[in-house]
């Protein structure tokens, strides 16, 4: 575990999953059937202001959206894995507008009560789905039904 100065810190896959409030959990593997994780870790804190600050630190880059576009871009042959956190809007936007094709996958977490969510309820990510010229790639999405990640009017909007 590393403790930052705002009151985050960032565990690694074990430890990573005792705590069920206010974190980030991410996973990117090597897209082949390896299975060669570099990066399976959750970012936890107090607030969610806090918990993106040491994300953003983590990833090198000042802005968020900066920071989640620049690994996207930086990682087009990568698998992406999702399992806990509130994207808002904004994030979404990014995630969904990469000129590559992404793997995405959005998971059933560790604990019942958390999950991966959008805090639009996935309108603004089934929008950019929507505009864009190439593919997507991969979006599974492998979760209970009371944690679908999308309300069924943003989701139907793409059928």
């Amino acid at each position: 575990m590393l403790w930052f100065e705002n009151g985050s810190f960032l565990c690694w896959f074990g430890a990573a999953f005792f705590f069920e409030e206010h974190d980030y959990c991410f996973m990117i593997s090597d897209m082949d059937e390896s299975n060669k994780y570099f990066l399976e870790c959750a970012v936890h804190g107090e607030s969610e202001a806090k918990i993106l600050e040491t994300v953003t630190f983590l990833w090198s880059l000042q802005q968020l959206w900066k920071k989640i576009a620049r690994i996207l871009d930086a990682n087009p042959s990568r698998r992406i894995f999702f399992n806990q956190g509130l994207w808002s809007p904004e994030q979404a936007v990014v995630l969904a507008s990469r000129p590559n094709t992404t793997d995405l996958y959005i998971i059933d977490g560790y604990f019942e009560t958390v999950a991966f969510a959008f805090k639009d309820d996935g309108t603004a990510f089934v929008n950019e789905l929507e505009k864009r010229k190439s593919s997507f790639g991969t979006l599974c999405i492998d979760v209970d039904e009371d944690k679908f990640p999308f309300s069924r009017a943003s989701f139907q909007t793409s059928v």
